[in-house]
């Protein structure tokens, strides 16, 4: 039997020094490669009716919602049409769960996009925004939090949460 395999010039090497990168083109969306996070969403580019898992790495910096007993997701999602779905309830539905109960302060919850926020037939949802919250909603972490963890310092104008971007078919 005969291989094809891609000849060795085809590779490229990748060595982590203290620049940043940029990624461009390609679908999803844009990654900070620079500095740590408080969030990751996986896969990066996703539909709707896809799984997207939903994370919150409390130990990247110095927060008090891992503090807390129990940590939620609260998220909006936004349509191709214009509507606006929101589920900002804590409960099963929105209960991040705890990575691993003693060296990892992450927690994660995945969710089908359609069917969490129960989008009607015909509608794509094409943008989430979301944060992470403790049980009484007076802790939160968004994306403004992580962009002063990230860079210090303050950031003006109000407060954004995360953002994380669907491809429509």
């Amino acid at each position: 039997m005969s291989h094809d395999f891609p000849q060795k010039e085809e590779y490229k090497k990748y060595s982590p020094g203290a620049q940043c990168f940029e990624v461009v083109e390609g679908d999803g969306g844009i990654t900070d490669f620079c500095s740590f996070h408080f969030n990751r969403v996986e896969p990066l580019a996703a539909l709707q009716d896809d799984y997207v898992t939903f994370s919150f790495l409390g130990d990247i910096y110095s927060n008090d919602l891992v503090k807390a007993d129990a940590i939620y997701m609260e998220a909006t999602a936004y349509t191709d049409n214009g509507n606006i779905y929101s589920v900002d309830e804590r409960s099963e539905k929105t209960l991040m769960i705890k990575e691993d109960r003693v060296f990892s302060e992450t927690y994660n919850l995945t969710i089908w996009p359609a069917g969490f926020f129960g989008i009607p037939e015909g509608e794509v949802i094409t943008r989430i925004d979301y944060i992470f919250t403790n049980e009484d909603g007076t802790i939160n972490i968004t994306g403004t939090d992580d962009k002063i963890a990230a860079q210090g310092g303050e950031i003006e104008g109000e407060e954004q949460p995360f953002s994380y971007e669907l491809i429509c078919e």
